[in-house]
């Protein structure tokens, strides 16, 4: 009988393995922990998947067998086979039908019954069945920027809620003592006050998505970068917010896995899916013609190879940083920057049309980078 072993760190399952190296399956994972492809030991995507919102699947390609886990599989959730059953998470079964689990959440009445993630499926996950996202690490008790909000106690539990506060955003964390067990669920990041309606009108009027704010804007806090480098953070942050949003999963997830594995397969890598031959000119300009900026990118140096600077490239922090260094040197006038004379009408020197150059010949991309840097200027979240 065959077996196959999994390979999980800090119980989110990386790959499955038989008996020899060309029985290694590894998961290509999307920002929720979907498996969204599956690759080969040497980086060749086998399967790719797309899901419905409950997680059914929606699209599959590829002829290769599916693994036990898919939607939100590298978290544990286990395909169930059944309506009424479609995943088995650890403990409790979920469907997909009904979007909800099939028996009462252990902290019922203080959650609905059979509720599931509070109904943001696309956004959270419950591996415990007892909390909505256990992505954020340890509980925040005494770490730095997290403030005491309330305590409200009851006869079943203890709820402690913390805020924190990271560039114009938010986020609430919530923790459940019941007995001697804590359970940790988080909200959403939401806005200051100061800046209410500047999620909104990213996501109604750009078309931005909800995980890419929370990504670029609040997580990776992409403004406090572009100020530190010296450059236009709102250009930086359309890059981000831009891209992010128009992530081609699951070929970029592919890339970047091939990258964390030192045998990059493609050309574009990271949040900001930068080119490796973008950032080779970049290294090499920013040596010559502005030595200070040049140690502020290094390592790796110039000369680096492809799977240097892909891997690099995963640090979201440096691939804000080399967007800023190329938008800083464009303006000193630096030689040998790509694209560096303006396409059409477009003139990269000017803030507003610098993250076009990112993908100048797609209209839509075009038009939502610019948007982006419009609600961002109206807004300044990146002057707090």
């Amino acid at each position: 009988m065959a077996v196959t072993n999994y390979l999980s760190i800090d119980g989110e399952v990386l790959m499955e393995s038989g008996t020899t190296e060309k029985e290694r399956i590894m998961y290509i994972r999307d920002g929720l922990g979907s498996v969204v492809a599956t690759a080969d030991s040497q980086g060749n995507v086998l399967n790719t998947y797309m899901y419905k919102p409950s997680g059914a699947v929606w699209q599959k390609t590829g002829s290769a067998p599916d693994p036990r886990f898919l939607w939100c599989g590298t978290w544990g959730y286990r395909a169930g086979g059944s309506a009424w059953n479609s995943h088995y998470v650890r403990a409790r079964h979920y469907s997909h039908n009904s979007g909800a689990w099939t028996t009462v959440d252990p902290l019922w009445p203080s959650e609905p019954a059979y509720g599931y993630v509070g109904g943001r499926p696309m956004g959270a996950v419950d591996p415990s069945e007892m909390q909505i996202d256990p992505q954020q690490g340890p509980p925040p008790y005494g770490e730095p920027g997290w403030k005491f909000v309330s305590c409200d106690k009851d006869d079943k539990y203890i709820a402690t809620t913390y805020v924190n506060v990271n560039g114009p955003c938010k986020k609430y964390d919530v923790h459940f003592r019941i007995g001697s067990s804590t359970y940790r669920t988080r909200s959403s990041w939401m806005p200051l006050a100061t800046y209410s309606g500047l999620f909104s009108e990213l996501e109604n009027k750009c078309g931005v998505s909800r995980e890419a704010i929370e990504k670029i804007l609040c997580e990776e806090n992409c403004c406090n970068v572009g100020k530190s480098m010296g450059a236009d953070p709102n250009s930086v942050c359309s890059i981000g917010l831009t891209e992010r949003t128009t992530y081609a999963w699951p070929k970029d997830p592919a890339q970047d896995l091939t990258a964390a594995i030192g045998v990059p397969k493609g050309n574009s890598f990271g949040c900001l899916q930068l080119q490796t031959a973008r950032v080779e000119a970049i290294l090499a300009a920013a040596k010559k013609c502005d030595p200070a900026l040049y140690a502020k990118l290094t390592p790796p140096f110039a000369g680096a190879s492809k799977s240097q600077i892909a891997k690099a490239l995963l640090n979201c922090n440096y691939s804000f940083k080399i967007a800023s260094a190329d938008q800083i040197l464009r303006r000193k006038g630096c030689a040998g920057l790509p694209l560096s004379s303006p396409s059409g009408n477009y003139n990269y020197k000017n803030p507003r049309d610098f993250p076009v150059s990112w993908n100048p010949r797609a209209p839509a991309h075009v038009a939502r980078s610019q948007c982006v840097y419009d609600v961002l200027s109206k807004f300044n979240p990146c002057e707090r």
